[in-house]
């Protein structure tokens, strides 16, 4: 009996939608969990009535990263459809209906714990629509477009009713009053993510994210039109002392980072002692004044005093000449524990020093890299000129083995996918993978 359904590339890179067209013509009345992986052209195979034939009144959990436009004939049926459903997921590029059919829908889900409305959702999202969520009495995760403040700000004239009663996650798009009100209804929120890259200015966001006193988790993508300070960084470390992931931009290939001021060693040397619960941290961003933090002092700054710190992502200046002056054949880390090391310089080695001193500082990096970063398994340093290519490969050399095993995987994947073409109409057997929800 079927329960779960995941439709995705499998390890063998096959589409799975190609197999709606044999599915729908079959039943599954026990069906609790269907996910639509997003894909670069299955929202032309994801339609509404291929996601209406797996939606069953059993159903708990539904997830569309992509999928053709949805129109009001969608929301209504699924408002009969969804009445048990604790998970959803619509992540759509396009959306026909109009806000108060996805209103009737909503108010039919009582039960549910996590909610993502992405993406198109923006252009019909209602403060009727956010009152019925925030009024959800167990949700625990919500993905919402930006609220407009004076959505929120309705919240508060509404004493009789207690609004996000349980929320720990939420992402969303929110400006530093935003913030406040979010506070004021949830305060206990564990992890805060901001999707401020589309938002024209939202200076303060830090300040606002620091009342949050039980953050374990703040992210945020903002864009240069917001300015962040370094004082801002200090008061949300200040204001939550359990963090363990800080992720200012949280994608290190995007152009899109904030413009920031203050971001120097002094500012590391203050932040990194009122972080020691760590774990990750992210920090990208375009300088707009003094000299951004240098690499080498910034991993001895926070390895003394993050010692679970395992990911660092950073704009930097190079500072690689502060290795000739760190402990040397002593085996001393400068982060024990960290794995993975990404970083953006501003500029790099070959216009910061000459052939003899980089020569002789890769000598030194030679002996001591592995004592210094004795977990690091992977290491880039982006736009990485042929003097820093040299430093990265003593931590992660490509070698000829490696590249050979790459070489054996990617025949293997081949081979693979050529099986699985040919046992497609043998049945559909290798679909019904494990349904697992995505973190976040």
């Amino acid at each position: 009996m079927v329960r779960e359904f995941s439709f995705h590339y499998d390890n063998a890179y096959t589409d799975q939608t190609r197999w709606h067209t044999m599915l729908c013509q079959l039943q599954f009345p026990q069906l609790v969990s269907v996910w639509f992986w997003e894909k670069d052209h299955e929202h032309k195979l994801n339609t509404e009535d291929v996601i209406l034939h797996y939606t069953k009144s059993n159903l708990r959990q539904l997830s569309v990263d992509t999928c053709g436009p949805l129109s009001e004939d969608f929301f209504d049926e699924m408002a009969g459809l969804c009445l048990r459903l604790d998970s959803l997921l619509l992540h759509l590029s396009k959306i026909t209906a109009s806000s108060s059919s996805v209103v009737r829908m909503l108010k039919r889900m009582p039960n549910i714990r996590s909610l993502g409305l992405e993406k198109g959702f923006g252009d019909v999202f209602s403060s009727e629509m956010f009152r019925v969520i925030a009024s959800y009495p167990a949700l625990d995760q919500a993905v919402l477009p930006y609220v407009q403040d004076n959505c929120l700000l309705a919240l508060q004239t509404d004493a009789d009713i207690r609004f996000f009663p349980k929320l720990k996650y939420l992402y969303t798009g929110a400006t530093a009053e935003s913030l406040r009100v979010y506070h004021r209804v949830a305060p206990g929120i564990n992890v805060l993510g901001l999707t401020n890259d589309k938002l024209e200015r939202a200076d303060n966001v830090l300040t606002s994210a620091s009342r949050f006193r039980e953050l374990t988790s703040f992210t945020a993508q903002l864009n240069m039109s917001t300015a962040i300070g370094g004082d801002e960084l200090i008061q949300l470390a200040q204001g939550c002392p359990n963090l363990e992931e800080i992720k200012i931009g949280i994608d290190s290939w995007s152009d899109i980072k904030p413009s920031a001021t203050g971001m120097t060693d002094d500012l590391i040397e203050q932040l990194a002692p009122r972080l020691s619960n760590l774990r990750v941290l992210y920090l990208l961003f375009e300088s707009v004044s003094q000299r951004g933090p240098g690499c080498i002092h910034t991993i001895r700054t926070l390895g003394y005093n993050c010692e679970r710190l395992q990911e660092v992502v950073l704009s930097c200046e190079p500072d690689w000449s502060l290795i000739g002056s760190l402990s040397k054949g002593e085996g001393v880390p400068l982060a024990a524990n960290l794995e993975q090391l990404q970083l953006l310089p501003h500029d790099h080695m070959m216009q910061n020093m000459t052939k003899e001193e980089h020569r002789n500082l890769l000598d030194v990096w030679r002996h001591n890299a592995k004592d210094w970063l004795p977990q690091v398994c992977f290491m880039e340093i982006r736009g990485a000129d042929d003097w820093e290519e040299a430093f990265v490969d003593v931590i992660c050399p490509m070698n000829e083995e490696e590249e050979a095993v790459e070489d054996e995987e990617a025949v293997e994947d081949e081979d693979a996918a050529s099986v699985v073409d040919e046992a497609d109409d043998a049945g559909v057997a290798t679909m019904f993978n494990q349904f697992t929800l995505r973190e976040g």
